[in-house]
């Protein structure tokens, strides 16, 4: 029996296209994007670790594209490109309110991405919330689906996982969770009646 909802933040919850973030970074050093995108990934995993700062990170990708650290801009092109789902909010208030389901987020995320992001989310509506940057783990590592599991005192079968990266889903399924790859809204409520939600 399904007794609580995981939401991903980033591609879930909210939108953000980090390939605008990449295509600027090209623009203003001529690096192409390619290489950017594989610059940046070779440091998120502790950067969302939660084991450098966001200054060390803007270092890192400043010195390693050619451009002033201060051009950087991660978190000031966050806040001005990243909007809400508006399509979502609804249906976590259903599922909380209406059917009693417990609610929580699970994300991927450096520290001041994820301050940013709580700004926008209504925190009232979530019963557990799990950010990477405090855990010190990532998904789709399946220790970071045992720590949730744990802290909320669930069984994996109680849980739908819902994210947007089919990795992050494979996972969630491999230790035992119900889980939905994110696209659309309408898409997840056709997954969602599927398994009798």
């Amino acid at each position: 029996m399904v007794k609580a909802f995981v939401f991903d933040i980033g591609g879930v919850l909210i939108n953000y296209d980090s390939d605008i973030y990449y295509q600027y970074l090209s623009e203003i050093s001529g690096v192409a994007v390619k290489k950017i995108s594989r610059i940046v990934k070779e440091k998120i995993d502790i950067f969302e670790k939660g084991r450098i700062g966001v200054a060390s990170f803007e270092k890192y990708i400043s010195r390693n594209i050619g451009i002033a650290t201060d051009m950087v801009k991660w978190y000031e092109f966050y806040k001005e490109h990243v909007m809400l789902d508006q399509d979502m909010p609804d249906l976590i208030n259903t599922l909380r309110n209406d059917y009693g389901y417990m609610i929580a987020y699970l994300t991927n995320v450096d520290k001041s991405k994820y301050y940013y992001s709580l700004r926008i989310l209504n925190l009232d509506n979530f019963d557990y919330r799990f950010a990477s940057c405090y855990i010190g783990l990532r998904k789709p590592d399946p220790r970071i689906y045992e720590y949730i599991l744990k802290k909320m005192v669930l069984k994996p079968q109680e849980i739908v996982f819902v994210d947007n990266e089919k990795p992050n889903i494979d996972s969630a399924l491999r230790i035992g969770m119900r889980a939905v790859l994110f696209e659309n809204r309408r898409k997840l409520d056709v997954e969602l009646g599927r398994i009798g939600i």
